[in-house]
């Protein structure tokens, strides 16, 4: 009794004097770092901190909302209310994949925290912890290498103020933490260093895993870097001892293999689906910056971001936070001087920074806005051509973005210099460091950045949040303007989803089907198209969408008031009218179960009924936009027809244009047309200027009829006409006309 009595002080005595030692050697080893990138990320982007907790920090566009719901997402998921990478109640009751959405759940865990002092405080901490950590993982990096703090210090610092990462505080939630890049290179060199663990590869794995958890253009960069660094390590063998490089490379791989392949695999199967479109690799042609961008100073920045802006627009270029690919002078100096002084190690640090400043420039070079050269007005290509061209990367779109890694580089690269320089001047070893960052920060302090107030929530939705049923809630207007999606308008619909938890008809992500899976017709430009008749008349596709709507699951349709303190939206715009249009032809005489200041809501049938449809045809599959006076399609092409009740009715194709092989451009005067509907197949011949009947039997409620011509399809391109599209025939009028 009294040996245990005795032993216990003792043990809380050692536990007493190791704590401040420990505390002591964090500090010294991470905590002032982590310390001294929270307090610049709180005043480099200011005035986020003065409106934490009542505004958002944006530039008022969709993205800003999109990273919000991203973060709800991810806490819904945690608390199991959600799966981590499917959003069941966006295009309800489709559903949609989050494996191709970018920024992805990462960052929604750093969020978990401070979701109890409210949405606006959630997210501004959330970008500043995004911004702290990409400071101190590239001080990670850098001690790694060898650095001394100072240097290490200077490097985050380098890296966490980029145009790119602080650009993203206006949008891109992604580009505000761009941490994993250099903490990818960090575990891979800990992978290949003889002294460690061999585990370290299995931890390289997971970090690249963790990057696609946070967005494409990440593990795409990761991917290219491990590549890059695995080949330096076997062609210049540090070690002398081959075996350890086929060790540690195989337990690399097989990390990679098993961490990383399930979630390459899904996202392969998801990008497939074809109601998406993931292949935007032509836009990357417009979408590059321009050489002149990456050696002058930051638009941002307050005392260069005017001029710069001014420069640019006289070449008529116009940055974005794309092609925020500055660097910074400061850096540019001490890199040089890095690059001459630094060894052979800081000439492979050049080389790979030249790899993703090559590709950053995009498929072809742009120099103050010119793309062609020399007498013959030839475009210069560039790898980034053949890159985007290879199996899996026709998703990207905007090149300036491997800067993102291409910085890491150069924040290293500089950070050699610096090295050198304290090691030239001893003395100064402490002036040195602090003047380098001293010197980054003005040239790179940015212009305050904009904040947005988040629009109130109805109450009607605060009263349905309690109701634990799941349903679809149809929220007006879809589309407020002509040049914008309906899916980037209803990122306001997924900021009132977080109160209501309901299924809603759309959603912006990353990548959104481009016609709408369930309900094409209540989304279309024209809700009343000239060539789809019903009796010779044009029918509103609103007139049965209180049967639509039901038939999936909805029970409300709100209507959103419309607000003149937001342009898109202003009483009489656009979107009030189709708002107005759509309540008179869905709901001519039903009253509002709810007319507030902010909405109007209407309740929906329990059941779909038949009965109560007006007939109706609308263009589904296959069909473009129409022309002057026709309307062309691929084969199969579909029609959707809503009837009220069996009965026997016909089709009547007035075609305009008709593939044949044989004839000049590609077009004739005459084909065949297979048409199916309710399961009866018909072949009826069809010739241009001449209206063809076709007898089909309806059933009540919704049916497809498919349209095939027999020639199938064909490219005008292939008989020398400007049109790449595949088309099959073209229509002046469908008209279904009742027996």
């Amino acid at each position: 009794m009294s040996t245990v009595a005795t032993s216990r002080p003792a043990i809380t005595s050692s536990l007493g004097q190791r704590i401040p030692t420990l505390l002591r050697r964090f500090w010294h080893g991470w905590g002032f770092a982590l310390a001294v990138y929270a307090a610049l990320s709180v005043v480099l982007s200011w005035p986020v901190a003065r409106d934490f907790t009542r505004a958002i920090s944006s530039d008022g566009g969709n993205d800003a909302r999109l990273n919000i719901w991203m973060l709800w997402h991810t806490q819904q998921a945690f608390l199991g209310r959600q799966p981590l990478l499917g959003a069941p109640t966006l295009y309800w009751p489709l559903g949609a994949s989050l494996l191709t959405q970018s920024p992805g759940p990462l960052m929604g865990v750093f969020a978990l925290p401070f979701w109890p002092l409210g949405v606006e405080a959630t997210y501004n901490a959330t970008l500043m912890v995004g911004l702290t950590l990409t400071g101190f993982c590239l001080y990670l990096l850098a001690r790694e290498l060898g650095l001394a703090r100072g240097a290490a210090l200077f490097a985050g610092v380098v890296y966490m103020t980029v145009p790119m990462a602080l650009g993203g505080l206006l949008q891109h939630m992604d580009k505000t933490f761009l941490g994993l890049l250099p903490l990818t290179l960090w575990a891979l060199l800990r992978a290949f260093d003889p002294l460690r663990s061999v585990w370290w590869a299995p931890a390289t794995a997971f970090i690249v895993m963790l990057t696609i958890l946070h967005g494409g253009w990440h593990f795409v960069q990761a991917v290219f870097a491990v590549v890059f660094f695995v080949a330096v390590f076997w062609l210049t063998n540090p070690t002398g001892d081959r075996r350890f490089l086929w060790q540690r490379t195989l337990a690399l791989g097989v990390s990679a293999l098993i961490l990383v392949g399930p979630f390459v695999v899904g996202i392969v199967r998801a990008s497939a689906d074809p109601m998406l479109h993931v292949d935007n690799g032509l836009q990357s042609y417009e979408h590059h910056p321009d050489l002149a961008e990456f050696f002058l100073p930051s638009q941002y920045s307050i005392l260069f971001g005017p001029t710069v802006l001014d420069f640019l627009g006289r070449f008529g270029i116009t940055p974005s936070v794309e092609t925020a690919v500055s660097l910074v002078y400061t850096g540019l100096v001490l890199a040089a001087l890095g690059a001459a002084r630094g060894g052979r190690r800081a000439l492979v640090w050049l080389l790979f920074t030249l790899v993703f400043f090559v590709l950053a420039l995009g498929p072809v070079l742009k120099a103050l806005g010119q793309k062609e050269f020399t007498l013959y007005k030839l475009p210069i290509i560039l790898p980034y051509a053949v890159v985007s061209d290879l199996p899996g990367m026709a998703f990207m779109r905007t090149p300036g973005r491997f800067m993102m890694m291409g910085f890491v580089g150069f924040a290293v690269l500089a950070a050699f210099g610096l090295q050198w320089l304290v090691t030239r001047f001893p003395s100064w070893q402490r002036i040195l460091p602090l003047a380098a960052i001293a010197l980054v920060l003005v040239e790179v302090w940015p212009q305050p950045w904009p904040t947005e107030v988040m629009r109130p929530v109805p109450l009607f939705y605060k009263q349905i949040a309690s109701d634990p049923a799941m349903y679809g809630v149809f929220d007006l207007p879809q589309k407020p303007r002509s040049d914008a999606s309906a899916a980037g308008y209803s990122s306001f619909y997924q900021m009132y989803q977080m109160t209501h938890g309901k299924g809603i008809a759309t959603g912006f992500l990353s990548f959104t089907p481009p016609r709408h899976p369930l309900f094409p017709g209540l989304f279309q430009t024209d809700p009343t198209p000239p060539d789809a008749l019903v009796n010779g008349q044009k029918v509103s596709a609103y007139t049965d969408a209180a049967y639509e709507l039901a038939e999936q699951g909805y029970r409300y349709v709100v209507r959103h008031k419309p607000d003149k303190a937001y342009a898109e939206f202003k009483p009489g715009s656009r979107g009030d009218k189709i708002a107005e249009d759509f309540v008179r032809n869905a709901f001519p005489n039903q009253s509002p179960i709810v007319d507030d200041d902010l909405t109007t809501v209407y309740a929906l049938p329990a059941t779909a009924d038949p009965a109560t449809l007006t007939l109706y045809m609308e263009l589904r599959d296959g069909w473009q936009e129409r022309e002057d006076k026709w309307r062309w399609t691929k084969s199969p092409a579909t029609l959707y027809i809503l009837s009220p009740t069996a009965q026997e009715a016909t089709l009547q194709v007035t075609p305009s244009s008709i593939h044949d092989p044989e004839g000049e451009g590609g077009v004739g005067k005459e084909g065949v047309l297979t048409v199916t509907a309710n399961g009866v197949t018909q072949q009826v011949p069809i010739h241009v200027d001449e209206t063809a009947n076709v007898p089909i039997t309806l059933v009540p409620g919704g049916q497809t009829v498919t349209l095939s011509l027999d020639a199938g399809n064909f490219h005008p391109s292939d008989y020398g006409v400007g049109d790449t599209r595949e088309l099959s025939f073209a229509i002046k009028t469908l008209n279904l006309k009742t027996n």
